[in-house]
């Protein structure tokens, strides 16, 4: 925690005794440094959407006039303020505490462009960087960075002091920057160019850049994507600390949240004397915050992708200082709009999420060995596709279809009309097995992914594998288990339709139908293609199609077998044969 030096905590204990109760807990102290309570935001992020109604989950922090971390605050001391005709309820506010985290090593990065000079008339940025450095704890170091162009330091940026942990030193550094403004505001090749920096540079494991701007971008060439991907590459965190109405706050917002950091915006300069101050236990890992979720409807009542919910999140403190925090979020192709494209938008702790794709696999691989006695061979995973339909039938269509065609090719393996041509029947069975196994790798572990972790596991998944040529989870699955997690009724079939879809496609269809055309000629005309659902005789037309043929074989399941699946699937009065079918393959 915060330490203060001799005079600082002089000041605090004469304060202390000549207070009177008279006044509010929140302003009873107050500080040399010109400050006022503040407050930042750690993450924001939308729980659903609907055509009128914007479910987000915003985590914030509040401090004081010393930086300290507020507890003990409830639902009451919060208020959303919106635009004219939108209307706001908090849900819930829940108190969360940070992972602790070691020693850090921090660039400070300053904007020194021309407009400072009107928006910080009294060098308040300063006083808060020499405060940040006065509190440096043991092992934490940092550096001081100006960047403007065309101004008083070197374009696009001017390293001014490397990694130190002399807090004099560096406090005379920053306190150089006082009048020094002008020039344009390079922020994001200052930003890409230091994470390198800071990457070769720095002593601590635990990585940041703290940087300031009281504008908006104005020299290009460098993207949010770019500083991202470099930050995570790097594990290094970026804070954004923006003064004025001239900043953009959702793209502050966008680079702190993607690369693990938190954005403070403030209204006014003195707010960052508390900001800077309460940074350094940001770092640390010790931060006490509030997870608020709130809904958001739309007067309009359509929120698309591009519609952007903004406001202000009020901490109701006291009269004297009331604090409030600007919070945005638009809705893109990532959240909103159809299904069909939408990407997530990757940050640090998916792109750097781990073998999740292995764990999985080998939940999936002991749900299959949980059979006792697996016969014929397919049993474990028939019985594993039963298990996980049974788990959530609600969503998981694609696995009762599965069981019940898994079922059906550990019967083939005894169907008496396979003797008939024992070249043929080996091949058969040894075929089928195969694209069985294949299409149980496949997908069986993702529905466990799911069910532990949602559509958030398989984002975390699908951007973990950007880098793999082959990624376990492709863009069009992604969206599927989209489609599948939004819970309406429609898109979840839909969805489990896209899955049989990659599946028959990318799956079956190199491994199992190509390479044997004249297995599959033969087994036609054996009249060995049937329906899998319950009750549904439809046979597969040899007359006019041929099995191995995809656009053939799809335009059956999609219009014969789906329908009927779904129609059975979705009468109650046929849960006790499903259950009964169920158990003809895997006894319970």
């Amino acid at each position: 925690m915060k330490s203060f030096t001799t005079p600082m905590l002089c000041l605090i204990v004469a304060l202390a005794v000549f207070t009177t109760s008279c006044f509010n807990k929140y302003d009873e102290l107050v500080p040399v440094l010109p400050s006022v309570p503040a407050g930042g935001v750690d993450q924001i992020s939308l729980q659903s959407v609907s055509d009128e109604v914007v479910e987000l989950e915003v985590t914030i922090f509040a401090v004081d006039h010393f930086g300290s971390f507020i507890e003990g605050l409830s639902q009451k001391d919060f208020s959303i303020d919106l635009p004219s005709g939108y209307a706001a309820t908090i849900e819930s506010v829940e108190r969360v505490s940070a992972e602790r985290l070691g020693p850090y090593s921090a660039t400070m990065l300053f904007d020194q462009s021309g407009s400072i000079s009107g928006t910080d008339p009294s060098n308040d940025r300063v006083t808060a960087g020499v405060q940040f450095v006065d509190l440096l704890g043991n092992g934490d170091e940092a550096s001081v960075v100006a960047f403007t162009s065309g101004g008083q330091y070197q374009s696009p940026f001017e390293v001014l002091s490397g990694f130190s942990r002399d807090r004099a030193t560096l406090q005379q550094i920053i306190n150089s920057l006082a009048d020094n403004e002008g020039g344009g505001t390079p922020l994001y090749r200052s930003m890409f160019e230091m994470i390198g920096y800071t990457s070769d540079n720095a002593t601590n494991t635990n990585k940041a850049i703290i940087a300031f701007t009281d504008g908006k971008d104005t020299n290009g060439g460098v993207s949010i994507d770019a500083i991202v991907e470099e930050a995570c590459a790097n594990d290094i965190k970026i804070f954004t600390v923006g003064l004025s109405s001239g900043i953009d706050a959702g793209e502050l917002s966008e680079v702190a949240f993607r690369t693990g950091g938190a954005v403070m915006l403030a209204a006014d300069a003195q707010q960052l004397v508390s900001l800077y101050s309460s940074l350094g236990e940001l770092l640390h890992g010790e931060a006490e915050f509030y997870k608020l979720r709130m809904s958001v409807r739309n007067p309009s009542g359509s929120f698309r992708a591009g519609s952007r919910v903004s406001g202000f999140i009020n901490l109701n403190l006291s009269e004297q200082y009331p604090v409030q925090l600007p919070f945005q979020f638009e809705l893109t192709r990532e959240n909103a709009g159809s299904f069909d494209q939408r990407e997530p938008a990757c940050d640090c702790g998916q792109l750097n999420a781990g073998d999740l794709v292995q764990k999985w696999k080998d939940e999936a691989e002991t749900l299959r060995n949980s059979i006792s006695n697996p016969s014929p061979a397919n049993e474990g995973i028939t019985c594993a596709y039963v298990d996980i339909y049974n788990r959530n039938p609600e969503k998981f269509k694609w696995a009762g279809l599965a069981a019940l065609v898994s079922g059906e090719v550990g019967e083939q393996v005894d169907n008496p009309l396979l003797a008939l041509d024992p070249g043929f029947s080996s091949a058969f069975i040894a075929n089928a097995i195969t694209g069985n196994d294949a299409v149980f790798e496949d997908l069986a572990w993702q529905h466990l992914a799911y069910e532990n972790g949602g559509i958030e596991e398989i984002a975390k998944i699908y951007c973990s594998e950007q880098s793999n040529p082959n990624p376990a989870i492709s863009l069009d699955v992604y969206r599927a288990w989209l489609k599948i997690a939004s819970g309406d009724a429609d898109l979840v079939w839909e969805g489990n339709r896209d899955l049989l879809y990659h599946e028959q496609l990318n799956v079956l269809q190199a491994l199992l139908y190509d390479p044997h055309p004249i297995m599959w000629s033969w087994i036609e005309g054996f009249g060995l293609l049937e329906s899998p659902v319950p009750g549904h005789t439809n046979e597969f037309d040899t007359g006019r199609r041929e099995i191995d043929r995809f656009i053939d074989r799809w335009n059956w399941i999609e219009s014969d077998i789906l329908p009927a699946w779904r129609a059975f699937e979705s009468n109650s009065l046929n849960e006790t044969v499903l259950t009964a079918e169920f158990n003809k393959y895997c006894q319970p």
